[in-house]
């Protein structure tokens, strides 16, 4: 969590508090002024919008800018946060990444109260930086006037209240070729499959109740920006990928070329069959390629459909350990600095295996416990399979052990 300071000061109607984040103070609307039931959602009960349960988030921005920023040739880069609210994230960006290069931070928000506030902070504590430009408009509009006036940002942030789905197609036009695109979702009900028909509406995907929902929601939100760039001759490449109970984000390349454009649909989309039964699932690559209704191998229930999905890889491995070697020089948190360094581990040992099996799940059909999640891991390692942990379910296991396998070594735990 974020620390709270003592110094409150009211600016032009605006109650407002010092807060810390990472190694960066800035103020943001009192929480305690604008928040009076304890029922309320904190952050859209401010004037400015501001979650402070977000802070893990916005430390994965700070190491995943530090880490492409590190790895690029490019010495004056622009990095744009369109939904900037109190422009932390961006001024954090600016404060805590330590590097030989120019780096120029727009800040942007529809929200007039947001652009005095970042004014304010911009004046308070970065003694009006001429490195940070501040916007009051349309996300839409600021992407689209950047590109006209040649001014296409390096890195494009996307972290809306609820669904990006608006404003990836412009996003995806503004940035430069070979530029890294942020984007978050927080309507993860949708993306987790609680609600079919509003994935449909927003991201073009079909998706239910599923044992996976976690990496089913980055997978989902990969395929409504590979959709989107492929309209315009553009490809993703996936850097980093994390889900957890109230976000799913992820970081993508944005390269050019038709070619590329049309092996997005033929390789890196698919379909998922899962069995809601046992869990079972098989996995389908190319848009086309759409599975027959078929019947599980294991019990003969009938499959469901998942899709169309992205299939292909959700991160890059030079990029995770460029994130791991950067990790130790952030100022963030003890707790979320080991979060950070345990889920890019489990990314590098699971050698990009595709979905999970939830031992919670397995045990809750079979009604039994659940056995040592390591344990099984280690035994199964040592019939020579890929096992390991995986952040999308804390009880998940990443193998390429078949089901059968899976479930004899659960089995001899309980």
């Amino acid at each position: 969590m974020p620390v709270f300071l003592n110094k409150r000061v009211n600016v032009d109607g605006l109650f407002l508090r010092e807060v810390r984040e990472g190694s960066t103070t800035v103020y943001i609307p009192d929480i305690e002024k604008y928040v009076r039931n304890r029922s309320e959602y904190i952050p859209t009960s401010l004037p400015v919008f501001y979650n402070p349960q977000a802070e893990l988030s916005r430390d994965t921005t700070v190491l995943i800018v530090s880490a492409f920023i590190r790895d690029s040739v490019i010495n004056d880069m622009i990095y744009l946060e369109a939904m900037a609210g109190t422009g932390i994230r961006g001024f954090r960006v600016l404060n805590e990444i330590k590097v030989n290069k120019t780096l120029r931070i727009i800040l942007n928000d529809a929200n007039p109260f947001a652009a005095k506030l970042m004014e304010i902070n911009k004046k308070e504590f970065f003694n009006n930086t001429p490195h940070v430009e501040i916007y009051n408009t349309d996300a839409n509009y600021l992407f689209n006037s950047l590109r006209l006036r040649n001014l296409c940002p390096n890195i494009i942030e996307i972290d809306p209240a609820g669904t990006p789905a608006p404003f990836l197609f412009d996003a995806i036009r503004c940035i430069k070729i070979g530029g890294m695109l942020i984007v978050t979702a927080t309507d993860t009900s949708c993306l987790y499959g609680k609600y079919p028909d509003a994935c449909m509406r927003k991201y073009g995907s079909y998706v239910i109740i599923n044992p996976f929902p976690r990496e089913i929601g980055v997978r989902v939100l990969l395929y409504a920006i590979g959709h989107e760039a492929s309209k315009i001759s553009r490809s993703i490449i996936p850097l980093f990928s994390l889900a957890t109970h109230n976000f799913v984000r992820v970081a993508v390349k944005i390269e050019r070329g038709k070619t590329k454009a049309n092996d997005f649909w033929k390789h890196q989309v698919g379909w998922i069959l899962f069995c809601p039964a046992c869990l079972y699932f098989e996995i389908y690559k190319g848009f086309s390629n759409i599975p027959h209704t078929r019947k599980c191998p294991r019990d003969k229930m009938e499959l469901s459909l998942l899709g169309p999905l992205y299939v292909g890889k959700i991160y890059d491995e030079n990029f995770v350990r460029n994130m791991l070697q950067v990790l130790p020089q952030m100022k963030f948190s003890a707790q979320n600095k080991r979060l950070l360094e345990k889920y890019l581990m489990w990314m590098l040992e699971s050698r990009h295996i595709p979905l999970y099996y939830s031992l919670r799940e397995i045990a809750r059909r079979i009604k039994t416990s659940i056995p040592s999640i390591n344990g099984v891991i280690e035994t199964l390692r040592s019939k020579g399979y890929i096992a390991t942990r995986t952040h999308f379910d804390e009880t998940g296991i990443k193998t390429n052990a078949n089901i059968d396998e899976v479930y004899a070594t659960f089995l001899a735990y309980v």
